[in-house]
């Protein structure tokens, strides 16, 4: 293919798309050419992945390889799709078979080639990052909220047997929200250490402000528009779930929270509330993208981190999502008879029997990354071919 193809084809990706044709031209030289020959690999399930490939031409299939079962094709790539972008940002095992359906050619970018892009040409790179960045907040958002639109209909099922249900509102005064005694919070909290050369121009660009004990920072629902850095006290992060506030987490000194606000511009998906007096440094969207623009270190340090990050949740939500749906799609083919709320329940049963926790705990629970394969409802909620 010729060049001016080749930029056009990287300028309609939603990764490389807002780069100029100047800067297209340059990645061209250095992503690798791959050629893959009909029913070869380009990636193989299992394998160390630390590379993005965009197609060419040709066509490949997205395969997955149940254990002791024949593969199963989750999903097809054609001209100008893109794969494995998460991993090259933040490399895990591959999660899928990729094989071409007919001779292929890729333009691949490999993580050692994106850290020299970045080293040497800091606004491709985070160009990059920013792209793929886009496309993990979206995935988290969609994600998170089947896991929460799951969760409330558990939640509505149960309170609609037992007759109601308490139901508890958040207050600006004070907290009067539930806290399952049973649930253990994760013990890494989003976090971002900051030296003092990062906290002088945190305090030169950024927005301080002071919180007393139960004053809320930002409500769920809000727009968000700004990350808050933790500098004195604790955070309370906190989501209704079917009228009632569920404590997600307690954020200490220097954690950071709001970070996808710095991606997008959508509503806040949680409300955090001071516990204790409570001090915060907020850097807004339009800064953080203007020392982006200017290549700061920090801010094109801070993007890399909260894209990581990003992922991380992603492949955490993922792995939550992807377990409650197996369990209900067993129970599901277990059940012959019976009212819909009562196999609602029989699914809830399961879940919870499954995850060792109790029914309050199950929109709260913290799901470690996963370092291992994904099972095949993973895979089509992770949505590989998009």
């Amino acid at each position: 293919m010729s060049g001016p193809t080749l930029v056009d084809l990287l300028r309609k990706t939603e990764i490389f798309g807002t780069m100029s044709p100047e800067e297209l031209n340059a990645l061209l030289r250095v992503l690798e050419r791959r050629k893959v020959p009909r029913g070869g690999l380009l990636y193989g399930q299992g394998a160390r992945g630390d590379s993005l490939a965009i197609v060419a031409y040709g066509g490949l299939d997205i395969e997955f390889c149940p254990s002791g079962e024949a593969p199963i094709t989750v999903g097809v790539l054609g001209v100008g799709d893109v794969v494995g972008e998460l991993s090259c940002v933040d490399p895990a095992p591959r999660s899928a078979t990729v094989r071409a359906t007919r001779d292929s050619g890729v333009l691949e970018l490999d993580r050692k080639m994106l850290q020299t892009i970045q080293q040497n040409y800091p606004k491709i790179g985070a160009r990059i990052i920013g792209g793929i960045s886009n496309i993990v907040c979206a995935r988290i958002r969609e994600t998170n909220e089947k896991v929460v639109q799951i969760v409330q209909n558990l939640l509505d099922a149960r309170q609609r047997q037992a007759g109601g249900g308490e139901s508890v509102g958040v207050s600006r005064e004070g907290r009067t929200d539930k806290s399952p005694s049973g649930f253990h919070r994760s013990s890494e909290p989003p976090h971002y250490p900051l030296d003092q050369k990062d906290l002088q121009l945190l305090s030169s660009v950024g927005v301080a402000r002071t919180l007393n004990d139960g004053e809320i920072l930002c409500e769920e629902g809000d727009p968000g528009d700004s990350a808050y850095f933790l500098t004195a006290g604790h955070l309370d992060v906190l989501r209704m779930v079917s009228g009632s506030p569920r404590l997600l987490a307690t954020i200490p000194m220097g954690g950071v929270v709001g970070q996808l606000a710095l991606l997008d511009q959508r509503e806040r998906s949680a409300t955090l509330r001071a516990r204790g007096p409570v001090r915060v440094l907020g850097l807004n969207r339009d800064t953080f993208l203007n020392l982006i623009e200017r290549s700061n270190s920090f801010a094109l340090r801070f993007q890399e981190h909260v894209c990581v990050t990003g992922i991380r949740q992603l492949r955490s939500a993922t792995q939550l999502l992807s377990k409650i749906e197996s369990v209900m799609e067993d129970q599901a083919r277990k059940v012959e008879s019976g009212e819909q709320e009562d196999i609602k329940l029989s699914y809830v049963s399961a879940v919870l029997d499954e995850l060792n926790m109790t029914i309050d705990d199950l929109d709260e629970v913290v799901v470690k990354t996963p370092e291992g394969q994904l099972t095949a409802a993973e895979i089509r909620a992770r949505n590989l071919a998009g």
